[in-house]
């Protein structure tokens, strides 16, 4: 979608010059942290970590491990594999659970190969996120997505997260 990257303000941008730092809704992310009760933000910066104990670029989240720790997750939206990859290792490794906060586009091959094959539960977002700073909603639909050794009665859930 041409000209999309205008709608969001960003401290960072990817190479193709969308912004990649979307900051996740507070409201979202506290219905959210008052069900898991995250310890680890293992994607963030100084400005938009939601727990104390949070990796960022100079301590990329990627190269560490997440073991003993309920983990947050809102990539950057360039590298969603990547992401998705590192939580499922984590999830099968330490048994952990990842909670993501993801781009709903089902035809990409993480969600094919990794999130339908390994999630505990997708929740797919009834309307458009507003991210934190911006001044429109996201051109895309939203999902969150969690690997985690609970089982849940339903796999795949639509939710309104709206206040």
């Amino acid at each position: 979608m041409k000209g999309q990257s205008a709608l969001f303000s960003s401290v960072k941008n990817n190479s193709k010059g969308a912004s990649d730092d979307w900051e996740t809704p507070d409201d979202l992310f506290n219905i959210l942290n008052n069900e898991f009760r995250f310890t680890l933000d293992a994607c963030a910066n100084s400005n938009n970590h939601k727990v104390d104990d949070y990796y960022s670029l100079n301590y990329n989240g990627l190269d560490q491990e997440w073991k003993d720790h309920i983990v947050w997750i809102n990539p950057p939206y360039s590298n969603v594999k990547d992401w998705v990859s590192k939580a499922v290792d984590q999830y099968n490794k330490y048994g952990i659970t990842v909670v993501m906060l993801l781009p709903s586009r089902t035809g990409n091959k993480e969600w094919h190969e990794l999130i339908s094959v390994y999630a505990s539960q997708i929740r797919f977002l009834r309307g458009r996120l507003k991210f934190k700073g911006s001044h429109n909603s996201a051109p895309f639909d939203s999902a969150i997505v969690i690997f985690s050794p609970k089982t849940y009665n339903e796999r795949v859930v639509f939710v309104n997260y709206r206040s």
